[in-house]
């Protein structure tokens, strides 16, 4: 929705100067914005609003009213700024967000959880995990991520249900949330996501649990997950052991670069680079040489952060390798040059 420049027109002037929303006319002018509201004027409502606020800038009713409008417009950026603004100029202790988030319109519900997010509003954790039953799907996904933002402890048992929410993008943020948030609770629950139907919630959680194990310093669940038998759960394990050097995921990382799927050999590599375990060495050499160039690619990538002097050969022969892709040639010229200049 796109409202007039902020900067008072001639028109918005000569409204103040009528006397359409001057001091004592909040009332009339509230009712009128609603009026237009009520049939989606918003452009019109917003008009009418702002030359109250030339008359009477510090009129409370109408800096609530406008808050109001650009929530029900969907403008979070500006809703965000004029409440920060309000807050600093009126009033601190007003509830014009946690009142919206009461708001039989769920478009209004689901921009006063995001504002309330972007505040850090410490006092909304409490009325933003009521909304995780709304029965709106958006409302819902913005009130999982802005709990992820407060990250208050008491909203980690909610978050844990909503990664069985019905839809799979409030699965998916409510991953990321917990991911965020450092709490071993979410660590078992974040297991069972990681054979969600959709690939993206899957990703997520794989990526939560990186991020968890770097923070509870706790490998124990995941040392467990590697003996589930399940290739999802044995993955996301291994992935978060390799990220932080955990030699327990080198097995199965080995496993993975002699895998018949490029994508699987190519995750492996990337992995190795993380953990760095010299155990995987002479399998990451012999990926120089795979059929697939992007393996090719990261096999570089990984003798150069292993710091491999033993693949200079190599990376020189690929380098002069007729027909091959001419930026794998590069790169692996650069690659032989950075390590022959190591000590």
């Amino acid at each position: 929705m796109r409202f007039p420049s902020f900067r008072p027109s001639l028109f918005l002037v000569s409204l103040a100067a009528l006397g359409l929303a001057g001091c004592g006319q909040e009332g009339k002018t509230v009712k009128r914005v609603e009026a237009l509201v009520a049939t989606n004027q918003f452009s019109s409502a917003y008009e009418i609003l702002q030359a109250g606020l030339v008359q009477n800038p510090k009129s409370k009713a109408l800096r609530r009213e406008e808050i109001l409008l650009l929530l029900r417009a969907e403008r979070v950026d500006l809703a965000y700024s004029r409440y920060r603004a309000f807050a600093a100029e009126i009033s601190r202790t007003d509830s014009v967000l946690f009142d919206a988030l009461k708001d039989k319109d769920a478009t209004v519900r689901t921009s006063s959880a995001r504002v309330l997010g972007m505040v850090g509003e410490p006092e909304a954790a409490g009325p933003l995990m009521g909304l995780l039953d709304d029965p709106n799907d958006n409302v819902r996904r913005a009130a999982v991520v802005s709990l992820g933002s407060l990250k208050n402890p008491k909203a980690i048992p909610p978050l844990v249900k909503a990664l069985k929410d019905r839809w799979w993008f409030v699965r998916s943020e409510a991953a990321t949330a917990l991911g965020n948030m450092g709490d071993i609770r979410a660590v078992t629950p974040l297991f069972d996501l990681v054979v969600d139907p959709d690939g993206t919630v899957r990703h997520n959680a794989e990526v939560a649990l990186t991020s968890l194990v770097r923070q509870v310093k706790d490998v124990d669940p995941y040392l467990k997950q590697l003996q589930s038998g399940d290739p999802f759960r044995i993955r996301a394990a291994t992935l978060s052991l390799a990220a932080v050097q955990n030699k327990a995921a080198t097995p199965v990382l080995l496993a993975y670069l002699a895998a018949p799927d490029p994508a699987t050999r190519q995750q492996g590599l990337r992995a190795f680079r993380y953990q760095l375990d010299p155990a995987g060495l002479p399998d990451i050499r012999k990926c120089l040489n795979d059929t697939e160039l992007p393996v090719r690619f990261e096999a570089i990538l990984a003798v150069v952060d292993y710091r491999d002097k033993e693949s200079i050969p190599a990376l020189q022969a690929m380098s002069n390798e007729a027909g091959l892709d001419p930026r794998v040639k590069e790169a692996a010229a650069e690659a032989a040059k950075a390590l022959g200049q190591l000590p």
